[in-house]
């Protein structure tokens, strides 16, 4: 059972999809299977407060490179990864090989959040 508690709200059937990969994963891997990695390759579309929209992206949010390959740049993409339940939340490419620097990401998380969402045109759900 995922949750005996009911889903009433846009963040808490975030958080049970999340539990849910956990656990498909877990049970794929009870029977010999490979896990699907969904926490890593499926975006769920961000559940946030207010508050959390004026945060730095760096508060929220880890980058990661991903095997992902973005179908625009064909470059390697970067998954951002929220921290609290380590589920997918965004994608971005990876820069231009001259635009590759520290101060590339540093740009990234010193962003707040409403702010790069909105440049990236990333969908979100206000709770």
């Amino acid at each position: 059972m995922i949750t005996e508690k009911p889903v009433d709200s846009p963040f808490t059937l975030r958080r049970n999809v999340v539990k849910l990969f956990k656990a498909f994963d877990d049970q794929l891997q009870k029977w010999g299977f490979p896990a699907l990695n969904n926490q890593e390759f499926t975006t769920l579309t961000s559940v946030l407060s207010e508050r959390q929209l004026r945060l730095e992206v760096r508060q929220l949010f880890e980058l990661f490179h991903s095997d992902m390959v973005d179908i625009k740049t064909k470059r390697r993409a970067y998954v951002g990864i929220n921290r609290a339940d380590r589920q997918n939340s965004f994608v971005i490419s990876a820069p231009k090989p001259d635009d590759d620097t520290p101060d590339y990401y540093k740009d990234i998380y010193d962003m707040t959040v409403a702010d790069l969402f909105k440049k990236m045109e990333m969908p979100y759900i206000i709770r």
